[in-house]
């Protein structure tokens, strides 16, 4: 088996004390050897994720998210 997970993320201010910023990337991968299956079996997940803060008034934030996930398996379903 082979593993692969590569990952990275940031953030901080973009105005001081008003709004704020996060992003963060994942990219994570196997190879499996399935017995009687020509080629290894391929897995790869994909997340990607963003977020903005910003402060509205005292005591109050507005707070925007999105996530992007998706699962490639290219062989999946497939028989001798």
């Amino acid at each position: 088996m082979k593993l692969n997970d590569f990952n990275g993320d940031g953030g901080g201010p973009i105005v001081r004390d008003r709004l704020w910023w996060f992003g963060s990337a994942r990219d994570y991968t196997t190879l499996e050897q399935v017995i009687g299956f020509p080629k290894d079996f391929k897995s790869n997940l994909r997340n990607y994720t963003a977020r903005l803060n910003t402060q509205v008034g005292r005591g109050n934030q507005l707070s925007g998210f999105w996530t992007y996930n998706k699962k490639f398996q290219p062989n999946r379903g497939a028989g001798l």
